[in-house]
C-alpha cells in the first residue's frame, strides 16, 4: 500500500494479506534495501530475525506471521501495530514544553519489562531497545519492535559484531561483545534516563568517543537534570551500572522495584 519507513538495511511497507473467502488483513512487510537484496549476508540476517521472532508470542512483542521469498525478494510479514513510537511521544511532549507523565513512562517501561522477561526466557536478547523500537498503541498497549539485531543465547554468550544504536549499548558489549539479559536491562535504563531527563546520559561528536565515554565514565544522576522521584533515580542508575554484576541480574528484579514505583505514581495521579 505504501512505504512506512527505512532503516540501515531494510525498509517496511504497509500491505494487505488476502486469502480465501474474501479474507483480508493489514500487515507490515519488511524487505531488504535494493542494494542488499541479493547479498547472502543480509538475507541471512533477515532470515535470522524471522527464526528468532518465530519463538516469540507475547502481547508486548511484535508478532511475525511469515517469512518468504517472491521473485527474488525476501519478505518478513508482521502485525500492523497502530500507534506511535515512544520517540514520537517524547518529541511531541518537548514541542509543547511538557514532560511525559511519570506514570505513563513507568507503565511503558513496565510493559517493556514484561516483553523482555518473556523473550529472555526463550533465550532471545533484543540488543536494540530504544524509544524508536518501542510502540505505544492507540489502545494503550506497549510493544517492542524490530528484532533485526537480536541475539540468541543458544548460540553462545557473544554476538558476532557490535550492532544496535550506540547510545544504548552496554559497556560490556563495547569491551568484549558479551551479551546477556543484563545488556537489555542497561538499554532500558538509558531509555528511562532519556524519558525522565530529556537527555541521553552520554553524547559525543564521534562514535569512538561515545563508546569510550560509555565504558570509562558515569552518567550524571537524573535528579541533577530534572525533578525525578529518588526511587526512580535509583532504579535507573542501578539498571545502568557499568559492571553487569552490580546491575539487576534479570528483568524480574527490575519489575520488583518498578512495580511499586508505578503504583505510587498512579496513586498520586
Amino acid at each position: 500500500i505504501q512505504r512506512l519507513g527505512q532503516g540501515g538495511m531494510g525498509e517496511v511497507w504497509l500491505a494487505t494479506a488476502s486469502g480465501h473467502g474474501g479474507f483480508t488483513k493489514t500487515v507490515v512487510i519488511k524487505t531488504l534495501l535494493p542494494e542488499y537484496a541479493c547479498d547472502p549476508l543480509f538475507i541471512e540476517m533477515l532470515a535470522n530475525e524471522a527464526r528468532i521472532c518465530a519463538k516469540l508470542s507475547h502481547p508486548n512483542l511484535i508478532e511475525v506471521f511469515d517469512f518468504t521469498e517472491h521473485g527474488g525478494l525476501y519478505l518478513l510479514a508482521m502485525e500492523h501495530v497502530t500507534g506511535r513510537p515512544l520517540h514520537h511521544l517524547m518529541r511531541a511532549a518537548k514541542a509543547r514544553n511538557i514532560a511525559i507523565p511519570a506514570w505513563l513512562a513507568l507503565r511503558i517501561a513496565w510493559e517493556c519489562c514484561r516483553g523482555l522477561e518473556y523473550a529472555h526466557a526463550q533465550g532471545v536478547i533484543h540488543c536494540d531497545l530504544t524509544p524508536s523500537n518501542v510502540m505505544v498503541t492507540f489502545t494503550g498497549i506497549t510493544k517492542i519492535l524490530d528484532f533485526g539485531v537480536a541475539h540468541s543465547m543458544a548460540r553462545g554468550a557473544k554476538a558476532d559484531r557490535l550492532k544496535g544504536k550506540f547510545s544504548y549499548i552496554a559497556p560490556e558489549r563495547v569491551k568484549s561483545l558479551a551479551t546477556d539479559c543484563r545488556t537489555d536491562i542497561y538499554s532500558l535504563g538509558v531509555m528511562l534516563y532519556l524519558v525522565f531527563t530529556g537527555q541521553l546520559p552520554f553524547t559525543a561528536n564521534s562514535d569512538a568517543e561515545l563508546l569510550r565515554k560509555i565504558v570509562k565514565t558515569r552518567p550524571r544522576p537524573p535528579g541533577e537534570l530534572a525533578p525525578v522521584d529518588p526511587r526512580i533515580e535509583r532504579l535507573i542508575l542501578r539498571a545502568m551500572q557499568p559492571d553487569p554484576a552490580k546491575r539487576y541480574q534479570n528483568v524480574g528484579e527490575v519489575l520488583a522495584e518498578l512495580t511499586p514505583c508505578l503504583e505510587g505514581q498512579l496513586g498520586a495521579y
